[in-house]
């Protein structure tokens, strides 16, 4: 016997739930595929702007500075959708030039620096690779969390240390010379760094090998020139800036004159 609207008792409306059912599941498919694929929402790697160790670079607003060796500066098409949005790895040094939208800057262990307007520096604490440090040389910035929490307010000759894990955060006045934001030119710091890691910044720079002697290989030494200078000078700027350490350097060439191998020793 058939029901009043045709369907045989019962078979009808299990049709029909199986076919609410079968929507149901199709709109969680294709919501899961929308939040698991990032080609909706992100642009693809490629387009993705990158600006490598040792240049100046000019963000599409008008933020400029310096990346340095080993780092980048990168953006995406929509870089100020929302708010000026960058992504940075490694030191860097940025002039942030005022708008009506926050600049906001990712940096590396999940740590995020905003300002509307400021000139500021990006650094690894060198030989502890879990900490960031921030100087700030004019105006203010805001270090928060990806969540958004503040970790606190920075303002010009303030620095600040965040350790990467815990986002632990102190705060101290630097005394050390600030790039000037007049005079931005690409630097090559060595900073408090073992005589074996600065070797190997040199080494990336100048694209030479250089053999450190093992028994002055965790020598801590300072240096700081233009990333514009021969081997040479830097290798005499260092020399000079440690003199207590009493390191000296060989140069070896090959036959046309080209640098073949350095070696630093006592």
């Amino acid at each position: 016997m058939r029901s009043g609207n045709g369907d045989v008792p019962g078979i009808g409306k299990s049709w029909r739930v199986k076919g609410w059912v079968k929507r149901v599941i199709a709109t969680i498919l294709l919501v899961t595929n929308l939040l698991t694929n990032s080609v909706f929402f992100l642009p693809s790697v490629s387009d993705r702007t990158v600006m490598h160790g040792y240049s100046l670079f000019t963000l599409p607003d008008g933020t400029d500075g310096v990346v340095l060796a080993g780092s980048t500066v990168s953006f995406t098409p929509d870089f100020d959708k929302l708010y000026r949005e960058a992504t940075m790895t490694g030191d860097g040094f940025f002039r942030v030039h005022s708008t009506d939208k926050m600049f906001v800057l990712h940096c590396e262990g999940g740590l995020v620096i905003r300002t509307h307007a400021s000139t500021f520096q990006v650094r690894s604490v060198p030989g502890d690779q879990g900490k960031m440090r921030v100087l700030v040389g004019s105006e203010s910035v805001e270090i928060t969390d990806l969540s958004g929490r503040s970790l606190g307010y920075f303002g010009a000759a303030e620095e600040a240390i965040i350790d990467l894990e815990t986002k632990d955060i102190t705060r101290k006045q630097y005394d050390e010379i600030f790039i000037s934001d007049l005079n931005i030119r690409p630097i090559l710091r060595v900073e408090r760094m073992t005589l074996a890691d600065a070797a190997t910044k040199l080494e990336d720079h100048f694209n030479v090998d250089i053999q450190v002697d093992r028994a002055i290989r965790g020598y801590l030494i300072d240096a700081t020139f233009a990333a514009d200078i021969t081997i040479s000078e830097a290798l005499e700027a260092i020399r000079l800036s440690n003199r207590d350490k009493k390191v000296v350097y060989k140069i070896t060439s090959d036959g046309d004159g080209k640098i073949r191998r350095v070696t630093i020793s006592r």
